[in-house]
């Protein structure tokens, strides 16, 4: 297994043109930004831990045969537009920074999928997120779960949305789940839909409970 840990300022970035291919991979940054702009490929665990400023992904990764898990203690942890990140076993991304979780890209994962933010923010989703087994996505950070309109939530089994900030649920983009759609905001509104084209806002093979 390969480990990376950064501790100067600048930060620890894997540029464009940087690619990473590894059995078991463990990285840490503990100043200046995260930045995956390059490839990861991994087989086994993947644990990425950022304690300086922000994480952010525009490049791609990718993991199989084993548990995918990004930790982020400060600033956002942003998957911008160009990122891309897959796994085909079960995958953990938590931001606790004030600046939110922030999935503008893609995430594919085969097993269960939980993100979690306790950051100010709140957890935002642009971009597209399916998972072959569980979604989980809880909130806690001041301004709510927010799909936006671009935002696809797809899902092979449950989703299950858990807020308890005072920005509430707001879904405008698309969340389907196979089996179960639940959602639960025990602070704020949850409001379903938008002044888009959008339509079925939320659907479920089985049951939804809001």
């Amino acid at each position: 297994s390969t480990t990376i840990t950064n501790n100067g300022n600048a930060g620890l970035n894997l540029a464009t043109t940087g690619s990473i291919n590894t059995n078991g991979l463990d990285m840490l940054n503990t100043t200046g930004d995260l930045q995956v702009d390059g490839n990861i490929d991994n087989k086994g665990n993947v644990t990425i831990t950022n304690e300086g400023e922000n994480f952010i992904v525009n490049g791609t990764i990718t993991n199989k045969e084993g548990t995918l898990a990004f930790l982020n203690k400060n600033g956002a942890l942003n998957i911008n537009t160009s990122g891309r990140v897959s796994n085909t076993g079960n995958s953990t991304i938590t931001n606790n920074g004030s600046e939110g979780l922030n999935i503008h890209g893609n995430i594919t994962n085969g097993g269960t999928l939980d993100l979690t933010n306790t950051g100010t923010e709140g957890l935002n989703i642009s971009g597209n997120v399916s998972s072959t087994g569980n979604i989980t996505a809880t909130n806690s950070g001041t301004k709510g779960v927010n799909i936006e309109s671009s935002g696809r939530v797809t899902g092979q089994n449950n989703i299950t949305i858990n807020n308890t900030a005072t920005g509430g649920v707001n879904v405008k983009g698309l969340v389907n789940a196979k089996n179960n759609v639940n959602i639960a905001s025990n602070n704020g509104n949850v409001v379903i839909g938008d002044n888009t084209e959008n339509n079925n806002y939320v659907t479920a093979g089985n049951d939804i409970n809001i």
